[in-house]
């Protein structure tokens, strides 16, 4: 009788670790997929926004001339959205290192440009010190030679 008892027992606990390991396990993928999501929307916020792209080819093809042409406000929006990639890093959304991979050269080109930095004050004005935190861990990271996993 004390055995039957045991074995009901033990299928019982069983029976009570399955489900719950199994729904563990799909917590934890509908997470994962839930970040990916999020970050392919946070990508395509940035890439799909004609206005940043505008900026960054500009930056990137050292047209100073025409950038300094366009309205403040949209490079104000720009830098404002590397603000805000950087601070979902911070809060574990999504990983650093994909973050630094896939924004921080954009952001670093744009703290090392001339029109911005003047138009801006990107090195003095007090509510650009995330972006500035975000340039300086791109670049310790870039320096360090680190590698992105794409772990999410």
């Amino acid at each position: 009788m004390a055995e039957i008892k045991l074995i009901a027992a033990f299928i019982g606990i069983i029976g009570t670790l399955i489900p719950l390991i199994m729904a563990v396990s799909e917590y934890i993928k509908r997470g994962k997929k839930e970040r990916a999501e999020f970050f392919l929307k946070l990508r395509d916020r940035f890439k799909g926004n004609e206005k940043f792209m505008a900026i960054q080819r500009l930056v990137e093809e050292d047209k100073n001339e025409d950038l300094q042409k366009l309205p403040t406000q949209d490079k104000n929006d720009l830098i404002g959205m590397f603000e805000e990639i950087y601070l979902l890093s911070g809060n574990g959304t999504i990983s650093k290192q994909i973050i630094y991979y896939m924004f921080g050269q954009y952001a670093l080109d744009c703290y090392q440009n001339k029109i911005l930095q003047e138009q801006l004050n990107l090195d003095k004005a007090p509510y650009w010190q995330q972006f500035r935190n975000f340039c300086k861990d791109v670049e310790a990271w870039k320096n360090a030679g680190c590698i992105v996993d794409f772990k999410l």
